[in-house]
């Protein structure tokens, strides 16, 4: 499977058939599927495994990142956690769909000009969606990574940029019903060199940015202060102002982990382990319910510190993160676009 495309397999299922057009048989199909949500589901899922996908997925990840252990479990947790919600959130459109793409690939030919401009617009609308999904996933994960290991990242998302190009134009054409190919993404680049890979990092996540991770543990409460006191330059006593909220709200967060220690112990446990989708789910919405009042009280803890900083502050903030045109800010990252106030944060503990 295509490097650039490793973060996208499991978040957007299509790219699978990029190697398993045969598990649905060989030869010419003499007509074309119906495509209704359940007899697609049934079909495509006897060759596509989403729990055995994301594993290799990790794995593929874990090799050419060089992760190590605690990057490693972090990124099957997260992956796990956005693909079991896309798949859920999409799955009346994406297996149908998917059933029809492969019917299409497996003939060889492109479709009729009126069934081309039936699935190209779907295409197209699926393909933003994983879009939106990869990116924003891409931009939490990578704040795990090393300065090394960010290098291969940037190479790969450089590469996704034109996969995601490519693949517009192809479905674009489908939709104006002028299809010219049947391959759901374009061939991997010749001659394009890769980078080596980075060293393994000692043990723990080296993130430099805690707010970006998922916040589901108190600890997390009292990283975001501290970056954000950095970020803003806060004066003393905004310094002050801030630890007191802090404060407040870590004594409230703490009580409720203590309250509910067994029932998160048990829930984590149990993602560590399980591989049925559907039981995921459910340990995810468990999972959902124990965290909300960890993030509401987050949610507070921000609302209250966006009041701190004075005009000033703000401004030389917003200067600071300001994207210059290769799309990196002042201190030379990638735009990371700061939390708000109230921002759902998604993850595991």
């Amino acid at each position: 499977m295509r490097t650039s495309l490793i973060l996208a397999t499991c978040v957007f299922g299509l790219s699978t058939v990029v190697i398993a057009p045969s598990a649905m048989g060989q030869g010419r199909a003499e007509r074309r599927p119906r495509t209704t949500q359940k007899n697609s589901t049934d079909e495509i899922k006897q060759f596509w495994d989403p729990a055995k996908i994301m594993e290799i997925a990790v794995n593929n990840l874990a090799k050419r990142y060089s992760l190590n252990d605690e990057q490693k479990a972090y990124t099957n947790e997260m992956m796990t956690t956005r693909v079991t919600q896309f798949l859920e959130k999409h799955q009346d459109e994406i297996w149908p769909l998917l059933r029809e793409l492969v019917y299409h690939q497996r003939t060889g030919e492109p479709p009729s000009s009126d069934i081309a401009k039936d699935l190209g617009p779907r295409v197209l609308k699926i393909i933003e969606e994983a879009k939106k999904e990869i990116y924003e996933s891409n931009r939490e994960w990578r704040k795990s990574l090393t300065d090394e290991q960010k290098k291969v990242h940037d190479f790969d998302m450089n590469q996704m940029d034109k996969t995601f190009a490519a693949m517009r134009q192809n479905f674009t054409q489908w939709s104006d019903g002028t299809p010219k190919s049947t391959n759901i993404f374009p061939p991997p680049p010749t001659g394009v060199r890769q980078p080596g890979a980075p060293p393994k990092p000692d043990a723990g996540i080296p993130t430099k940015a805690p707010q970006d991770q998922p916040v589901r543990l108190v600890s997390h409460f009292a990283q975001y202060v501290k970056q954000f006191i950095e970020d803003y330059e806060l004066t003393a006593d905004q310094i002050e102002t801030a630890n007191s909220i802090l404060r407040e709200i870590e004594g409230r967060a703490k009580n409720h982990e203590q309250a509910k220690a067994k029932e998160i112990a048990a829930v984590k446990e149990g993602l560590a382990k399980e591989k049925d989708l559907k039981k995921l789910r459910s340990l995810k919405q468990q999972q959902r319910e124990l965290t909300q009042p960890l993030d509401d009280l987050f949610a507070e803890l921000k609302k209250r510190l966006d009041s701190i900083p004075e005009k000033a502050q703000l401004e030389r903030f917003r200067a600071k993160s300001e994207p210059k045109p290769d799309g990196r800010n002042a201190s030379g990252g990638r735009q990371v676009k700061p939390a708000a106030a109230g921002d759902s944060q998604s993850g595991g503990y």
